[in-house]
């Protein structure tokens, strides 16, 4: 014991040693950097919080449009990065001026530092193209409101430690006033993108006269609806494609309406109509391309500063910024007494000066070629084309084609991901080097990450054509057109073993999917013109359902699709790996996929077969293969289910993709949310209720179409049809499609 206990006070002493050489060979060196680091601490961190502001403002906007990876890596670092770096900085301003500080060129070096703290307040207001990363951000504004409160406390204490009543000290009163009106610019919009659900109305019960007319106008409008909507139909607008304005028109009336989905809102059947009397009457490329507009709306209002910007009030704040900036920065150009300072401090105000005039006229050229500006600015825009009606012209043209989203799908594929049949996807232009980096990381790195990181080097993306949106358009107005509820047809018909099984959404989605890719590497047809496009579409939609499936499983509001898409992911790897097909390409092994396959006679439980999907897979595309029509059943399935599966998703959701460069199924919801749901029901959730067929009835019969709305402004449109007597039926509980109350309570 009287030895262990020697060799651990020896250790220890040891030890002790070691600590003190170390902490003395420590000593030496901060000692020598002490001086340097507290020099330019602050001059490193203003110029950080620059270059994070600059980051922002030149990929913010990209995001948007773009799916790239990298680019949202780059915006999460910066946003999360640059209030930290500024509010530190202008922690080390205070902390400084709070020092002792002998003679006039160090007191004038501090009244220096002291002038970038506004320009720190300017950098904690954020970019105009990036308010917010997510949309649960906007949820801080509080937070937001209180950082206002204690670094404008700061800057206020600062700045009146360094009063001196010289020139700088009056340049940099306005410079704080900037910096207030852009970090309140910030938590004004952050609070309307929060808080802006929109009010509703008071309910009330409709007389017993309005509910007998009400009735009597049901039964004609249901023996004449077929002819109404063949009327209807012939009456498409063809807008021009190549001239932005009345399409932006069109997306500007609308944008309350969408504004509601996306709060989770219910849509009274009265917007619906506006929706439907507006969208139904548009073609193919026009209804997508004010849907594209509509979704940028709802992309500046959680994200920008958008909706300040093109008020009275943003115009206000926006030109008394700039200019107070512009001028400052130039009295300060012409003072003398400053090249006393050190070169590197002038060198630096010059850079945060130059970098904020730039910041604000490149923020206020992204803002101006948004769909925002003319809508609001009618009267400007008028006169603005008499006087430059060339520019005009072509700023219209510009925004006619500008990208407003990334218009691709992503794919992925469950059969190629257990293959691991898939090639690194590498951007044109890519050097070579990282191409082969690329793919040195598929094949050795890859394999060893976890499910979701693997994914997102499995997923590719493909872009969306005319002729695709065109078909997904067609289906939509011909479900329309039809009076069946529900999918147009019972697909669940074709997943049979001893009698039809019920599936869940996401088990019909992945049974589907391996059937699709099945018939599609198994395809034989002689009609190959007719079918290779619907066939290349059912293949498309398919992937991008999988991907949904697997990578964005909140959509389906269901915890078992990631389960069962790993336990289908296992059924297959076992069989690939019995039959000794893993080294074979796709085609070959869906062939003996699709050929040898057993079905598991003896599972003739349906519980039993619904746990193993890859048997209900095979069963179905086997009984699809034969079928010549089976492109044109497969095409309109995952069209519909596409509908479907959008409007499961709630709007928060649908809101957050758009920061991502949007996805496809957000598109796809806003038509077929308030068009095609009065023809739509969701499988299982009953039929739709009278009551909404009476409602419709009571607008058809009025004639109320397109043309009798386009005269009445939207603030006016409720007190229009209120009159008529319309308000009482579509406020008594009807905001739910399925709810039957409705019914019971008119008829």
């Amino acid at each position: 014991a009287c030895t262990q206990k020697t060799q651990r006070l020896n250790e220890d002493g040891a030890n002790s040693l070691v600590f003190l050489e170390m902490r003395r060979l420590i000593q030496v060196f901060p000692d020598l950097v002490r001086k340097l680091w507290n020099y330019w601490e602050l001059r490193v961190l203003v110029l950080v919080s620059l270059t994070l502001q600059l980051s922002l403002l030149l990929l913010g906007s990209q995001r948007r449009y773009s799916v790239k990876t990298w680019i949202r890596i780059i915006i999460w670092f910066s946003y999360l990065g640059a209030d930290s770096v500024a509010t530190i900085a202008l922690g080390v301003i205070s902390k400084n001026q709070g020092n002792s500080c002998d003679g006039n060129d160090c007191q004038l070096q501090n009244e220096l530092t002291t002038f970038w703290a506004p320009f720190l307040l300017l950098h904690l207001g954020g970019q105009d193209t990036v308010t917010a990363y997510a949309v649960q951000d906007n949820e801080l504004w509080l937070r937001h409101l209180l950082g206002l409160i204690v670094q404008l406390g700061v800057a206020l204490y600062t700045f009146y430690l360094s009063w001196k009543g010289n020139w700088l000290s009056f340049f940099t009163i306005p410079m704080l006033l900037v910096g207030f009106i852009k970090y309140a610019e910030r938590i004004w919009v952050m609070q309307l993108a929060n808080n802006a659900p929109l009010p509703e109305r008071k309910l009330y019960d409709p007389s017993p006269e309005q509910r007998r007319l009400l009735a009597e106008l049901a039964d004609d409008y249901l023996s004449n609806r077929e002819n109404y909507l063949k009327r209807y139909g012939e009456n498409i607008v063809c807008l021009d494609v190549d001239d932005i304005r009345p399409i932006r028109t069109e997306a500007v009336r609308l944008f309350e309406v969408f504004r509601r989905l996306f709060l989770n809102q219910r849509v009274p059947f009265l917007h619906r109509f506006l929706v439907d009397a507006v969208l139904a009457s548009l073609d193919s490329q026009n209804t997508w391309k004010v849907i594209e507009v509509e979704l940028g709306y709802a992309y500046d209002v959680f994200y920008t500063k958008a909706p300040l910007f093109f008020t009275a009030w943003g115009f206000i704040f926006r030109f008394f910024s700039f200019t107070s900036i512009l001028f400052v920065s130039v009295l300060f150009l012409l003072k003398e007494r400053h090249k006393q300072l050190s070169q590197a401090d002038l060198i630096i105000t010059y850079v945060l000066m130059v970098g904020a005039i730039l910041i604000e006229l490149y923020a206020i050229i992204l803002l101006s070629a948004s769909d925002w500006p003319w809508p609001h600015f009618k009267g400007l825009r008028k006169l603005l084309e008499k006087l430059f009606a060339p520019i005009i012209n072509r700023y219209d043209k510009l925004m006619t084609n500008k990208q407003r989203w990334s218009n691709s799908m992503a794919q992925l594929n469950l059969l190629s991901f257990c293959l691991k049949d898939y090639k690194p996807e590498v951007e044109d232009g890519t050097p070579k080097h990282f191409a082969r980096l690329r793919e040195w990381v598929f094949n050795h790195i890859l394999p060893k990450l976890n499910r979701e990181l693997q994914m997102l080097f499995y997923r590719t993306h493909k872009q969306i054509s005319v002729d695709f949106k065109d078909l997904v358009y067609n289906t939509f107005r011909e479900k329309l057109s039809s009076n069946r509820e529900g999918f147009s047809e019972d697909y669940d018909q074709y997943i049979t073993y001893n009698g039809s099984i019920n599936v869940e959404i996401y088990q019909r989605i992945i049974i589907w999917h391996i059937a699709t890719d099945l018939c599609f590497y198994t395809h034989t047809s002689a009609n190959e013109s007719i079918n290779n496009f619907r066939r290349e579409v059912s293949k498309d939609i398919s992937d991008y359902m999988m991907y949904i499936l697997v990578m964005c499983p909140f959509v389906l509001s269901t915890g078992n699709a990631i389960l069962s898409f790993e336990n289908t992911c296992e059924w297959v790897k076992k069989f690939f790996q019995e039959k000794k097909l893993s080294k074979l390409p796709k085609l070959d092994a869906c062939a003996m996929l699709i050929s040898e396959y057993e079905t598991s006679s003896d599972k003739v439980d349906n519980y039993l077969l619904t746990e193993d999907l890859l048997s209900l897979a095979v069963l179905l595309a086997n009984k699809l293969n034969p079928m010549d029509g089976k492109w044109e059943i497969l095409s309109k399935f995952w069209i519909e289910n596409l509908a479907y599966v959008a409007t499961l998703c709630q709007g928060n959701n649908h809101a957050q993709q758009l920061r991502k460069g949007g996805e496809f199924f957000t598109h796809s919801s806003l038509p077929h949310e308030d068009t095609i749901i009065f023809a739509v029901s969701t499988t299982g959730q009953g039929d739709t209720p009278d009551s909404m067929k009476v409602f419709w009835k009571f607008l058809l019969q009025r004639n109320l179409s397109k043309p009798w709305l386009e005269g009445v402004r939207y603030a006016k449109l409720n007190k229009r049809l209120s009159d008529l007597g319309a308000m009482a039926i579509v406020e008594k509980g009807l905001g739910d499609d399925q709810h039957p109350s409705g019914c019971s309570r008119i008829n």
